[in-house]
């Protein structure tokens, strides 16, 4: 037993000097306790207790060994390329790579600051790089504005989202060119992605022509419970949203859901309450116009995914995309069920729907410019002529009497922008007619001066034009008509200004004259009449002739006179004027009492009452006012 001990302590001390190196201590301690002990005892006790102590030592080594060889960390060659994954609050899975057709709106309406929503969302799809102090990535879109999104709507099977609109909000006119290239977007296979807020309902409603409606007073306390089918979906985009969270909270007032009854046709409902739908997906299609010709195109329409059939059925197919909505807006910076929402929608309404995954279709979406065939060597050397030719001529200085005229037109066109109701009256009065439809001239006056036409039983029609007193009279061109005057008052800054007159009668153009006064500045134009005939024109007057005339200015010899009483004196008749001064016999006879003042001739006035006999005027007391 003691050389058995022996061999076994001597294999032991070699396996525990190479792989248990932490026994040294003890070891060491229980050699010291040993040796005191024998100083105590006799050599041979002590001897046969040391020899049975490490044998159990040896035992307990040898055990320990073969637990450690049986482990993979035994040899050097297994410890090479091994990993163990790591366990934790989501450490556990797999990293996560944002899709590959995945764009994100990184433009002035996105919360871009360190703790804003805008760079939540982005965080959730670890997109982007720090370059210059801020993110950046080649599938950022700055503007709904310039050419990259342009090339976008006219392609096929890309996903655009927008983060929270907190910042700004596009606001253009929807049925010119950016509006429709909105729409085209979307009808062209692709998909928006808008999360929430009242404003990504706004939008929505602008720029596609629907009626959605937050609802009653912008709060739904939730949950939000996903529906196990969704009406409209494809089967692929059902097994893309399966692993996405079954119920989604209310975090605060965070959520923006919108009312069912607003939903519009074609709608597919993801995560709802009771009455209204927080995550949901429209479907979007565009057809050929009817009443497009070659001639005049016209932009192509909103169809309604059900009408689609029939559209087609007309030689106008459908093509349509999806409207994806999630009303959560990101402003808490924790993650939560909404982010993994939020990937599985994108993966969802990034897929093809049905009615674009035509290989035709899908072909003619997505193909490049056709290359154009190589030209000759004449043709190269007569585009570049016509090149150069293009590139002097825009060179060549431009003529003074061009350039005036340029820089004219250029500040008509300021004005017109400038006010537009005070153009369209300019264009309205440079495109006015003289007569009216039955010939007969209109009375014009551009400048609202005064004008008076007037008879001078003469003969003659006298028209009188109280023109500005220092208006030049080499700006007046007059034209006289039988029946009508023409004068075209011209204004070198401005526009000519018209005043047209019609004439009673015909008159004689050649006898006509323009007198006009130096003092007031008034334009008075004798036109002699055509036809005229002295005795009809009097007969016309009512017989008042010269003669007539002079009979009502006979001398006064017939006048009457009176005498002292009021009666007519003898001798006199009443066959002329009466002389009222002839009717007192001597004024300066009656006396104050006789002369009675004479009373307001206001209704009510009463004059003076009796107690203001004896009113006294005060020199020193001032005027009443």
């Amino acid at each position: 037993f003691p050389f058995l001990s022996s061999a076994l302590l001597l294999r032991s001390f070699s396996f525990f000097l190479r792989r248990s190196i932490t026994f040294l201590p003890a070891v060491g301690s229980l050699a010291v306790n040993m040796t005191s002990y024998a100083d105590a005892r006799g050599r041979r006790q002590v001897l046969v207790l040391a020899a049975c102590l490490c044998g159990a030592a040896a035992l307990v080594l040898l055990a320990s060994s073969s637990s450690l060889s049986s482990s993979p960390l035994s040899t050097s060659t297994e410890l090479m390329g091994t990993w163990t994954a790591p366990k934790g609050i989501g450490i556990d899975k797999e990293p996560y790579s944002a899709p590959a057709n995945l764009w994100l709106y990184w433009g002035s309406s996105t919360n871009r600051r360190f703790t804003g929503s805008g760079e939540h969302v982005r965080h959730v799809f670890k997109m982007g790089n720090i370059a210059g102090g801020e993110w950046r990535d080649p599938m950022f879109l700055r503007s709904l504005k310039g050419g990259a999104f342009n090339k976008l709507a006219e392609k096929c099977c890309t996903t655009l989202l927008f983060p929270p609109m907190q910042w700004d909000f596009l606001v253009v006119n929807s049925n010119k060119v950016i509006g429709q290239n909105i729409r085209a977007y979307v009808a062209n296979g692709n998909s928006m992605v808008l999360t929430g807020g009242i404003l990504s309902l706004e939008f929505i409603n602008r720029y596609f022509y629907y009626q959605l409606e937050e609802a009653d007073g912008n709060y739904d306390a939730g949950p939000f419970l996903r529906l196990p089918h969704f009406q409209g979906l494809s089967e692929e985009q059902h097994d893309a949203l399966q692993p996405a969270p079954s119920v989604l909270p209310q975090v605060g007032i965070e959520v923006t859901s919108v009312k069912k009854e607003s939903l519009p046709s074609g709608a597919s409902i993801m995560y709802t309450s009771p009455f209204n739908a927080a995550v949901f997906a429209i479907k979007f299609c565009m057809a050929e116009n009817p009443m497009s010709e070659d001639a005049a195109p016209l932009p192509p329409i909103k169809v309604l995914p059900r009408d689609c059939p029939a559209a087609a059925a007309q030689g106008r197919p459908c093509s349509c995309g999806f409207i994806c909505y999630l009303g959560y807006d990101w402003r808490d910076p924790y993650p939560s069920r909404w982010d993994s929402t939020l990937k599985q929608t994108v993966s969802a309404c990034g897929m093809v729907p049905p009615e674009n995954s035509g290989e035709e279709l899908v072909k003619e979406l997505q193909r490049e410019p056709t290359a154009q065939p190589e030209e000759t060597k004449e043709e190269m050397i007569e585009d570049e002529t016509e090149k150069e030719e293009e590139i002097e001529e825009k060179l060549k200085p431009p003529a003074p009497e061009e350039e005036e005229a340029k820089e004219k037109e250029e500040e008509e066109e300021r004005q017109r922008q400038r006010d537009p109701m005070k153009a369209a009256e300019d264009e309205a009065r440079l495109n006015r007619s003289f007569f009216r439809q039955d010939g007969t001239p209109r009375h014009i006056n551009d400048g609202k001066w005064p004008t008076k036409v007037d008879d001078d039983f003469k003969g003659n029609i006298v028209v009188r034009i109280e023109l500005p007193k220092f208006m030049d009279s080499s700006l007046l061109d007059m034209d006289v008509q039988p029946n009508y005057i023409r004068i075209t008052v011209k204004k070198p800054e401005k526009h000519d200004k018209y005043i047209q007159v019609p004439l009673p009668e015909e008159v004689r153009v050649d006898n006509s004259e323009a007198q006009r006064s130096q003092v007031t500045g008034e334009l008075v134009i004798t036109c002699p009449k055509l036809h005229y005939d002295k005795s009809e024109h009097e007969r016309q007057r009512g017989g008042l002739t010269e003669e007539g005339l002079s009979y009502g200015r006979k001398k006064d010899k017939e006048i009457a006179t009176l005498d002292g009483k009021g009666k007519v004196a003898p001798g006199s008749s009443l066959k002329g004027s009466v002389r009222v001064s002839g009717m007192l016999a001597d004024p300066a006879s009656l006396s104050s009492s006789d002369i009675k003042p004479a009373q307001a001739a206001v209704p009510g006035s009463k004059g003076k009452k009796d107690e203001d006999s004896d009113f006294e005027d005060d020199p020193d007391c001032p005027p009443l006012e």
